[in-house]
């Protein structure tokens, strides 16, 4: 891999979560921080350290449509990390929810290393905490789904206390917490 386009100084506190994202190896995490508080940046520190020391060689990351772009952008830019060329997909989480994209991630393509979903407080339950009570949506089923076929699951939010607590529970319980 050539050297990096672009230097990327992080913020303290982005260090040290990127030290406990790689530090306990596979992670299962949810970073829940205000909008623009660097959730991507710290998630490409992870992604291009597990990709460089050969943790992750098959990566998705799943994210609104609206921001797919940026990502192929940031993660290019600031992390040398070329999604045209290496084994990573970025693919909008609405394409994913889909029934034949669906059965594509999970039952034809191999195991992922390293699964990444921006903006996961999409992932909820229909009428949450109502007597309507739908279940899961599309997304919370397929990274259900997603979760046996993964070692290492980061969840990121910037809305964790604008969903019903239930949610954030399925959220957790996607991460094996409290242990089952």
């Amino acid at each position: 891999v050539g050297e990096a386009t672009s230097t990327v100084i992080p913020w303290p506190h982005q260090i040290r979560a990127y030290q406990r994202l790689y530090g306990q190896w596979p992670p299962k995490l949810l970073i829940a921080d205000e909008v623009g508080l660097g959730k991507t940046i710290q998630a490409g520190l992870l992604l291009r350290q597990a990709w460089l020391a050969g943790r992750a060689k098959r990566i998705l990351v799943l994210a609104p449509k609206s921001v797919c772009r940026q990502w192929q952008i940031e993660m290019r830019e600031k992390f040398n990390l070329d999604w045209h060329k290496e084994p990573f997909v970025i693919m909008s989480s609405h394409l994913a929810r889909r029934r034949d994209r669906r059965a594509e991630l999970v039952d034809v393509a191999q195991p992922w290393d390293l699964v990444v979903v921006d903006e996961a407080h999409h992932a909820r339950r229909k009428g949450a905490g109502t007597q309507q009570d739908g279940g899961p949506n599309t997304l919370l089923r397929l990274l259900g789904q997603l979760k046996s076929r993964t070692e290492g699951l980061v969840l990121l939010t910037a809305t964790p206390m604008q969903v019903h607590p239930v949610e954030l529970w399925d959220l957790l319980a996607l991460l094996g917490l409290p242990p089952e």
